[in-house]
């Protein structure tokens, strides 16, 4: 027990320093999790995003997956829509949870990138487009 009680203590402060979880799920596919408030979110977007890291993420399907932030704000929609940005002509996904009505209420995010409520209607979409690529 306290070796678990260890081991719970020092994942609890790796997921409070990290505000942003960058997961590989395939190699097709990146989910690249918010967990915190865009405004801790935004001194570590300079570290992450780099040139190296958008080049690595060309071949996959990206997602942003926001359903952890407690609020979204403007402010923080606005930085959104700049992470998107970073990549370029690329059609990103954005699991948005219950911030999906905000989201299309306030910006024109449908327009350009892929919505989605859930991850599981996330991982459905991938799997039809994946079998309408295969045809």
């Amino acid at each position: 027990l306290l070796i678990l009680a260890r081991e719970q203590k020092k994942d609890n402060i790796i997921f409070r320093k990290h505000h942003i979880v960058i997961e590989n799920h395939t190699d097709t596919i990146t989910l690249i999790s918010f967990k915190s408030g865009m405004k801790y979110v935004l001194p570590e977007i300079r570290n992450i995003f780099n040139q190296e890291f958008l080049k690595s993420l060309i071949p996959k399907s990206v997602s942003l997956d926001i359903r952890d932030l407690p609020d979204l704000i403007m402010d923080e929609l606005h930085i959104i829509e700049k992470i998107i940005a970073l990549f370029g002509n690329k059609k990103i996904s954005i699991i948005a949870g219950k911030h999906m009505g905000f989201i299309i209420a306030s910006s024109n995010l449908e327009d350009t990138t892929n919505l989605f409520l859930s991850l599981d209607d996330y991982v459905a979409f991938l799997k039809k487009q994946a079998t309408t690529q295969t045809t």
